[in-house]
């Protein structure tokens, strides 16, 4: 020890470290609705990120509730080559209590049926996201996407498909998709976006089932925007067109809900053209969920500029020792046998038979819907998903009912 007034003779030996250089802001980001369950369909991620980065998104926040979705995000980072790849931020919510969260989730009723624990906590992934954002400097920020929802574009395209003449400048749908953001007034805090949802027509919705082709090279029609549509205002309108989502300024943004964000008040939020943007929803991505008749359908082919990509990116596949099996609680199935009787004995004998049971899989309950509303069936379909049963239309259901038949 030094007493008062003596001095300090021993030399100290200190460790400089180098000044990290901070990442510049992001100009474009978005975060992942939170994600569950999707350990049995990782090229679908995959795919669904990578798109994204190949149209000029610089920074992706990928919310996991059960540790899903960790390894497609390292695929996705092995794909790049060193110093290329995005800003992709793996966070976790809940992972210890997620499980006691599903289960609280199905407690909560809504037309006989429980929701989702991702219903949640939505909301503060959106406002974890929003502040993130801010924080880092974002320019712009979609605060929630699902794997099925794309965004996508008719006239940033390069000619002759859409309107962006860059003459010798990078022509690209990034780079156009960069210069109309650039272009947008300063006082605008959001653009608005819509719905548009692609489907298939009646005898073709077996055509698309190969998960081996990109989402976007999969479903090339989508309902079309009707003389009817067109005179409903937009926020009244149903799935179809209707308001989905919200590219932001976080620093112009109060607050997001759901699809509509609150600017602070010297701003203001504006609706975009379907053309100029959109959200390219793929509702049929894992069954049919929109079979209409092919009238009802226009053809969409804006997205072949990243076809090759996708393709490449399907190839990949999650290492092995990658691989992650997500268990799921006793109780959750209790609840959820109870909600598939509530849903599927249409005779009311308080049991299920084989034809009650292969409505889940058919999806006719509820294909012919353009509005994508709510039934029972599809809340059943959700619940599934909720603890990763994907039941696909060429499933064979009498040998799935009879395995899960165990009282005969």
């Amino acid at each position: 020890a030094v007493g008062e007034g003596e001095e300090w003779e021993a030399g100290i030996n200190v460790t400089l470290c180098p000044l990290r250089q901070p990442m510049p802001a992001p100009r474009l980001a978005f975060c992942t609705k939170p994600l569950y369950s999707m350990e049995q369909h990782p090229t679908f991620l995959l795919q669904w990120l990578r798109y994204h980065v190949e149209f000029g998104f610089d920074a992706i926040d990928v919310y996991d509730l059960d540790g899903s979705a960790a390894p497609a995000v390292r695929a996705l980072r092995r794909s790049f080559a060193a110093g290329a790849a995005p800003r992709l931020t793996h966070i976790s919510l809940f992972p210890r209590g997620w499980a006691e969260l599903r289960n609280l989730s199905f407690g909560l009723e809504v037309g006989g049926l429980g929701w989702t624990g991702v219903d949640c906590v939505q909301g503060l992934q959106q406002t974890h996201c929003l502040m993130r954002h801010r924080n880092l400097g974002s320019q712009w920020v979609i605060s929630w996407l699902s794997p099925d929802e794309y965004l996508g574009t008719t006239l940033l395209l390069p000619h002759p498909n859409g309107q962006v003449d860059c003459g010798e400048a990078d022509c690209s749908p990034k780079h156009g998709l960069h210069m109309y953001l650039d272009s947008v007034a300063p006082n605008i805090s959001g653009l608005v976006l819509v719905n548009v949802l692609f489907g298939d027509a009646i005898g073709t919705e077996g055509l698309a089932g190969n998960e081996n082709l990109p989402v976007v090279e999969r479903f090339l029609r989508h309902l079309r925007l009707t003389p009817e549509l067109r005179r409903t205002p937009v926020y009244q309108r149903s799935r179809n067109c209707g308001v989905f989502a919200s590219l932001v300024r976080p620093s112009a943004t109060i607050s997001m809900t759901w699809e509509v964000s609150r600017p602070y008040p010297e701003f203001h939020t504006t609706l975009v053209s379907q053309d100029l943007l959109r959200i390219n929803h793929y509702v049929n991505m894992h069954k049919p969920r929109l079979v209409v008749s092919a009238d009802a359908l226009a053809e969409d082919t804006a997205a072949q500029w990243v076809w090759p990509v996708l393709r490449q990116q399907s190839l990949l596949s999650v290492a092995p020792e990658d691989a992650v099996r997500v268990q799921r609680p006793k109780q959750v199935f209790s609840r959820l046998a109870r909600v598939a009787l509530e849903a599927l004995d249409t005779d009311r004998d308080g049991a299920l038979s084989a034809p009650e049971f292969a409505v889940v899989g058919d999806s006719r309950a509820y294909s012919g819907d353009k509005d994508m509303g709510f039934s029972a069936v599809k809340g059943l379909d959700l619940q599934l998903h909720s603890v990763g049963v994907w039941w696909s239309p060429g499933d064979d259901y009498a040998d799935l009912f009879a395995q899960m038949d165990a009282d005969g």
